[in-house]
């Protein structure tokens, strides 16, 4: 019973639905089908319909037109629309007889079903948008004189109202007069006056020059960009970040070319280290002898100039009095590579436990410099074959349009 009363509104709805369709179908079939048209002025339709007889069917499409104006409506509804566009065409103007301001050329369509089309019989006057051209320089330019602006300009709009293919047409007289002006409108209309007063006087010389100040107004020329204190501050930002730019890849490149050079002259000073060491000279003696070898060379953009300046402050450190171990160890940081890091260290073993041993283990590491000079040599050398590809595909192009100019030249 409790299940009953929780679907009552189910079984509700179900009996309602059933009485409904028993009503619907008992009720006797309706005769005529109606079927409303669109309004005057809409557009057609077509209603979809069914056709059956004898147990054919058959689906068809009935074209419905928008309701048509019988001939005493449609007379009522041209003059109701007449009078509509006589009352309403002034817009903003007080009147048709003094037209200052834009025409107001719209219907309301709802209530008159016609496309309209006005005209002036003055089409540079009055467009066929309803605005209206009475600034006095367009309606001088127009080829009205200054008499007839001040007297007013008598034009006609001619009005045509099309239903279906009828037309009716109507016309209305205006006078226009010249657009209202402001008292700043007043002063830029003499300064304009005197700027081209200015312009006449000098119809036969090469240039003239116009103030550029009259009357309070500002005078610039619109299609020049002159250079401002913001374009120079602009300019001189953009030169100072270009400038820091500049710097900042300049120490990158001399730090890549320091490193370079060091890396280059690694072979060479292990060599000489180990060279030197064989003949029993101590380490401190063998930097200066590097030193006056160097010099003594006296070659310009040498590669060994990093490590050469790098060894002399070494020097200089010891005959200041620091102790070898100490510079051998600031050596190898201020270079920063870890050869030069590993080599001063070994350096610095053989100051404090004595040099046994040690010529073995720089002639293992000679040998180990050697190789990597060995690729070292490899890699600039495919690094300078890369550098020929590009002029030699530019001296290529060249080559070929030497050959082929003349060739195409001697078919034309």
């Amino acid at each position: 019973m409790k299940k009953w009363k929780n679907n009552l509104h189910i079984i509700a709805v179900l009996v309602v639905t059933m009485v409904i369709c028993v009503v619907m179908s008992l009720s006797p079939k309706k005769d005529t089908i109606y079927i409303e048209k669109n309004g005057y002025g809409e557009t057609e339709e077509k209603i979809p319909l069914l056709l059956e007889r004898e147990g054919e069917k058959r689906e068809i499409e009935l074209l419905v037109r928008e309701q048509k104006l019988s001939e005493d409506e449609l007379k009522l509804r041209i003059e109701e629309a007449f009078r509509f566009l006589s009352t309403h065409m002034k817009g903003e103007n007080v009147s048709l007889e003094e037209v200052r301001k834009p025409l107001d050329f719209r219907l309301d369509y709802e209530k008159y079903p016609f496309e309209l089309e006005c005209v002036c019989d003055n089409s540079e006057l009055v467009d066929r948008e309803g605005m209206v051209c009475n600034t006095r320089k367009e309606l001088l330019d127009i080829g009205y004189t200054k008499e007839e602006i001040e007297k007013g300009i008598p034009a006609t709009i001619g009005i045509t109202l099309w239903y279906g293919e009828e037309k009716f047409e109507k016309e209305i007289a205006i006078v226009v007069y010249e657009k209202e002006k402001s008292a700043q409108d007043e002063v830029f209309l003499r300064v304009e006056e005197a700027l081209q007063k200015v312009e006449n006087e000098s119809r036969y010389l090469d240039g003239f020059f116009l103030p550029v100040v009259v009357d309070d107004v500002r005078i610039k020329r619109t299609d020049e960009k002159p250079i401002t204190p913001l374009h120079v501050f602009l300019f001189g930002i953009i030169l100072v970040a270009l400038l820091v730019y500049r710097d900042r890849e300049n120490e990158k490149k001399k730090k890549e070319t320091r490193q370079e050079q060091l890396i280059r002259s690694y072979p060479w000073f292990l060599n000489e280290l180990v060279l030197l060491m064989g003949a029993g000279m101590q380490p401190r003696n063998i930097f200066e002898t590097i030193i006056k070898e160097y010099e003594l060379q006296n070659s310009e953009e040498d590669y060994r100039e990093a490590l050469v300046c790098e060894i002399k402050g070494a020097v200089h450190a010891l005959h200041m009095g620091m102790s070898q171990e100490k510079v051998y160890y600031n050596l190898g940081r201020r270079i920063g590579l870890t050869r030069y890091i590993k080599l001063m260290s070994m350096l610095e073993q053989s100051v404090k436990h004595g040099g046994k041993g040690m010529l073995e283990a720089f002639e293992q590491e000679e040998i180990q410099a050697l190789e990597e000079r060995k690729n070292l040599a490899k890699r600039y050398g495919e690094e300078a074959s890369t550098k020929l590809l590009g002029p030699m595909i530019i001296l290529l192009l060249v080559v070929m349009l030497m050959i082929m100019i003349p060739a195409l030249w001697s078919f034309v």
